[in-house]
């Protein structure tokens, strides 16, 4: 079992390996800034050979900059090498939310919202050696009208057959509805943005609440969200 958390600008890791009996608890690192708060912090992903964290961290902070980084671990947390900066344009990670996840083949996957192109896009990238390296990152959806719902956390799960699955809060006409993508090549590519639910949501601010996804043995994916108050499941 691996918790992550930051506590002011430190990130660290709490380990257990007897089920939550007992744990043990590591220093990841410590950037100058750290995003922390409202669905922001650092998030870990265990493969069968290392552990990686990633956070959100930068000079100044407050939403001013911020880049997604990477750390990794091949000792259970002991120590640990980075970070490693996974988006290519510097601060465009400064939203500071972000999603990871693994595969069972130690492929491991970035989502975070993105601000490079001055509105709020879904950006990704891979690392096919467990967080060793990074491929270079790309865009995974862009709003046709404007960004989409730049405060609602993104969801990523890998599937055990390796499909790719992101999950994310849009922002059409309005409209505040979770969407999702997936992707059956190692998020090289990624099927057509599909809405989720009957309903719709128009709102006019963010509502700052994002998703959960997961995927089943049989490729069911399975859902979690809010829309308007009320909490939904969608198969």
């Amino acid at each position: 079992v691996h918790v992550v958390f930051g506590v002011g600008n430190r990130i660290r890791l709490a380990s257990s390996k007897d089920g939550g009996g007992t744990f043990e608890v590591h220093d990841v690192g410590a950037p100058k800034t750290l995003a922390l708060g409202m669905r922001r912090g650092p998030r870990v992903v265990a493969t069968k050979g290392a552990l990686v964290v990633t956070a959100v961290g930068g000079e100044r902070g407050k939403g001013q900059d911020g880049d997604i980084l990477a750390w990794r671990s091949t000792d259970g947390g002991r120590s640990w090498n980075g970070p490693t900066r996974v988006n290519a344009v510097v601060g465009s990670g400064r939203e500071g939310l972000h999603a990871l996840a693994a595969a069972a083949d130690g492929t491991v996957f970035c989502t975070w919202i993105d601000l490079r192109n001055m509105r709020s896009e879904l950006f990704g990238a891979v690392s096919h050696d467990a967080g060793a390296t990074w491929q270079a990152d790309r865009l995974i959806y862009r709003a046709p009208e404007q960004g989409i719902c730049p405060c609602c956390h993104p969801s990523a799960t890998f599937g055990p057959d390796g499909s790719l699955v992101v999950m994310w809060r849009n922002c059409l006409a309005g409209a505040r509805d979770m969407y999702l993508a997936r992707s059956t090549d190692r998020g090289a590519s990624f099927t057509t943005a599909e809405k989720l639910g009957l309903g719709t949501w128009v709102l006019g601010i963010c509502p700052m609440d994002g998703s959960t996804v997961g995927v089943g043995p049989n490729g069911r994916i399975d859902t979690v969200w809010m829309r308007a108050g009320t909490l939904y499941a969608d198969r």
